[in-house]
């Protein structure tokens, strides 16, 4: 009888860690198509999941919400609804597809399909009584900003741990008084320029096309959802904001 209930607690117990690790790879392969962190990363309890949030730019408490049975259909549709959406695919088909019938997710995550940045190129929209505008936007991912946001102004801004010159201030013994300036790229509004100030620790960039990260040696130019870091302090990822501006006219009239 013991050696039948081990052998029924070895199987079950071992499929489980499979079972585990196999979700932990699936959720991976989605976000590597956002260029969101590594397979150890997603093996990690609920973090996967934060991170894929992150990546769509929904709240981390909406975790909470997907392991609870009341709410966990619609937060299903919402979050794998945004993803098919971001990869180019039927938010319905494949929000819902994944709710009630999950074989859909298995589709986003092996196929060949990746990020559409299309519609967030469109820098600016009018209405009737205002201007939608896109903005560049820096992201904070890992550190002390993880989930803030910073709009980049035109005469850029300076990350670094003297309060006195940056705009963007670290508390880190790796981070230089004035270690990275980021600045608008004047012949393309949905780019950044990039430039380590000569720091001790560096400046470090990702591109969303590549899975290495590069030092900044040179001013370097970076294109939405590319990544960079401040020493090892703090990771921002570029992306494009939405900001509604009042007009003083109808524009139909």
């Amino acid at each position: 009888m013991l050696n039948k209930f081990y052998l029924v607690f070895t199987v079950t117990f071992t499929a489980y860690i499979f079972l585990y690790f196999f979700e932990s790879y699936v959720l991976f392969r989605l976000g590597r198509k956002f260029n969101s962190g590594e397979y150890l990363d997603y093996c990690l309890p609920f973090y996967g999941w934060i991170l894929l949030c992150r990546s769509i730019k929904l709240p981390v408490w909406y975790v909470i919400l997907f392991f609870l049975p009341f709410t966990y259909p619609i937060i299903c549709v919402i979050i794998f609804g945004r993803i098919a959406d971001r990869l180019g695919k039927n938010y319905w088909v494949f929000g819902l597809g994944t709710a009630f019938f999950v074989f859909p997710i298995f589709i986003m995550a092996f196929d060949s399909s990746g990020v559409r940045t299309e519609q967030l190129i469109e820098t600016s929209r009018l209405t009737e009584v205002g201007a939608v505008t896109r903005v560049i936007s820096l992201v904070g991912l890992i550190g002390e900003y993880a989930g803030m946001e910073f709009i980049l102004p035109q005469d850029g801004i300076i990350i670094g741990s003297d309060p006195a010159v940056s705009n963007i201030v670290l508390v880190s013994p790796t981070v230089a008084a004035f270690h990275t300036r980021i600045s608008p790229d004047n012949s393309d509004p949905q780019a950044i320029i990039v430039e380590d100030l000569n720091s001790t620790f560096g400046t470090s960039y990702q591109l969303v096309t590549e899975s290495s990260w590069f030092p900044v040696t040179n001013a370097v130019k970076l294109l939405l959802y590319d990544k960079f870091r401040v020493s090892d302090a703090c990771e921002f990822e570029i992306r494009l904001t939405e900001h509604f501006k009042l007009v003083g006219r109808s524009l139909n009239g």
